[in-house]
């Protein structure tokens, strides 16, 4: 071969060498590490921030739960009668019947918005909690599902009265 033929077959070489070597600093010819690196670092930081906000979203509830629960049963005590949490939902019964399993009972629960996904820059799903959405009860023999945004409107409901007298009557009969 001629001089200049293996100068041309040298820089194909090297050429070649150059897209087939191996970057350590993330940067190839087909590929770039790095940035696959900063779209897994930015989804770990947004899943940590969801988290982060699904917790708090979370306690806020749980708060919540505890208080109306301490606020119902500072009156349905003097008739008898407990509120009683298990998770998300608070149940209305007799003391005595608290004591040896539900028989009569008035039930409702406390609603958070979790059916969202966020799609995340790895390709990943991570679950968001939107926030409360209510509290739910059935309050009709239609078993129509009621939604109120507080205790207090949950209190006002005449149907919810009625559920409410209607249990301290056959507790107290």
């Amino acid at each position: 071969m001629t001089e200049n033929q293996n100068e041309i077959i040298a820089r194909l070489k090297a050429e070649f060498e150059k897209m087939n070597n191996v970057t350590t600093n993330g940067g190839g010819k087909l590929f770039n590490k790095s940035v696959f690196d900063e779209n897994k670092n930015l989804a770990n930081k947004m899943r940590a921030e969801i988290e982060l906000s699904n917790k708090t979203i979370v306690a806020e509830i749980d708060e919540m739960i505890k208080r109306d629960v301490s606020t119902l049963n500072e009156e349905l005590f003097e008739m008898g009668l407990c509120a009683v949490r298990k998770d998300n939902n608070i149940t209305i019964t007799s003391i005595r019947e608290f004591q040896y399993g539900h028989k009569s009972m008035t039930r409702f629960s406390y609603r958070t918005s979790i059916d969202n996904y966020v799609h995340l820059s790895d390709g990943t799903l991570t679950k968001k909690v939107n926030g409360f959405i209510g509290i739910t009860m059935y309050l009709d023999s239609d078993n129509n599902e009621n939604k109120f945004q507080s205790l207090v409107e949950l209190a006002s409901n005449p149907n919810f009265q009625k559920q409410l007298q209607d249990l301290y009557y056959n507790v107290n009969n």
